[in-house]
């Protein structure tokens, strides 16, 4: 998954730095415009949640050339990714960011935060990458914003209900894109050494790797 997910990330934060999304519209349209199209490094991607897969995701990004920016509860420090922590700071992250790629863990605090106050704070044109939990999301509220045009295209790799229903507005919504939650993909091959590993850990009295964490929730 440590490297399902940057690549993942990576793939979908190109796909809208080149303009993708708007040209496949244009496509459909029978329209031929070419687009103004900035640098790599002058595109500004944030990146909320710096865990294990989202500090893989920042660096990725940042060593494609990005401008990144990455938030976390608590403070962290990443080689070529800006970084800030608290909710104060969430806003300025928020301000200047063209792609948001969410890598969040699911706690209380974190269910839902992708709502209208949030999706404002995002400047004009932008777009989100949602590569963590479906319950991040107010699906309400982020329909609203793509229609009233705030924001230019989502990507969906997770949702709160799963599968996605047919009925849901997302399927056949022309800004958003819709990926059946693979975003990164638990194996056999890449479970069992970290599994094996721990039981080894268990058996002499070691410390295990990856405990959660019950009162912060991962």
């Amino acid at each position: 998954m440590t490297t399902q997910m940057p690549e993942a990330a990576l793939a979908h934060v190109l796909w809208a730095h080149r303009q993708l999304d708007v040209y496949a519209r244009q496509q459909q349209a029978r329209r031929w415009r070419p687009l103004p199209q900035p640098t790599i490094g002058e595109r500004t991607v944030g990146v909320l949640g710096l865990g294990e897969l989202g500090c893989r995701t920042a660096r990725r990004l940042a060593l494609t050339g990005f401008d990144v920016s990455g938030w976390s509860r608590r403070s962290k420090a990443l080689d070529g990714v800006a970084t800030y922590h608290g909710d104060d700071a969430l806003h300025t992250v928020l301000a200047a960011c063209e792609v948001l790629v969410v890598q969040l863990s699911l706690t209380p605090s974190t269910r839902h935060i992708v709502n209208a106050e949030l999706l404002a704070r995002l400047p004009a044109g932008a777009v989100l990458v949602n590569l963590a939990r479906g319950e991040h999301v107010v699906d309400d509220d982020l329909l609203a914003a793509l229609d009233a045009g705030h924001l230019r295209h989502a990507v969906l790799d997770a949702f709160m209900d799963e599968p996605l229903p047919p009925e849901h507005p997302f399927w056949g919504h022309p800004r958003v894109t819709v990926t059946p939650h693979v975003a990164a993909v638990s194996t056999p091959a890449g479970c069992a050494p970290v599994v094996a590993a721990n039981i080894a850990r268990l058996r002499r009295g070691a410390p295990l790797l990856h405990l959660i964490d019950r009162t912060l929730g991962y």
